[in-house]
């Protein structure tokens, strides 16, 4: 009788946890949608999907608040995107740009409006905390770029500016002006 009783026991309990993990496993929250077209951007950073959103980064020019801000300046000489939301800046300056493949360079860890910098490269701002592109850590390859159309892809690897250990890997990266 009592070895019954902890079967039924023992059983409730397995079944309780079966059912537990089921649950667990339908309950995650869907990824929200990747968005394509004009005047999108969005990456991986270490696997996790980044969409701008919300804070115009400081850019007090940025339209519609939406944390998307497209910068030419002189007429292709540079180019340069910054994309914000709560938890990361991510921004890219390249110089003399047009189709093709630039290879990131060292960055001066400056955000550069319209980035006069002079030279390619990458910072993402995660809590503060800034992370930079090195002499070949990554690409940026604009498959359209004229006076009213940019659009590209994108993917470096950037290192803290304190900590060369801590990296942080952008991967998938598209944009489109």
């Amino acid at each position: 009788m009592v070895s019954l009783m902890i079967k039924k026991l023992l059983n409730f309990f397995i079944l309780g946890f079966v059912l537990t993990l089921f649950t667990n496993a339908s309950c995650t929250n869907p990824e929200p949608p990747i968005p394509t077209g004009d005047h999108t951007f969005s990456c991986r950073i270490n696997g996790e999907l980044f969409l701008p959103q919300g804070t115009d980064g400081g850019w007090s020019s940025l339209p519609a608040g939406d944390g998307l801000y497209f910068n030419e300046y002189n007429s292709n000489l540079s180019y340069s995107v910054s994309a914000s939301n709560s938890k990361y800046r991510v921004y890219f300056g390249i110089y003399n740009w047009k189709v093709g493949t630039f290879t990131l360079t060292d960055s001066d860890g400056v955000f550069h409006p319209g980035d006069r910098g002079e030279i390619n490269h990458a910072i993402v701002l995660k809590n503060g905390v800034k992370y930079l592109s090195k002499q070949g850590s990554g690409n940026v390859i604009f498959t359209v770029g004229n006076d009213t159309d940019s659009k590209g892809t994108f993917e470096f690897t950037l290192y803290n500016e304190n900590n060369s250990n801590d990296v942080l890997h952008i991967t998938n990266g598209q944009f489109d002006d």
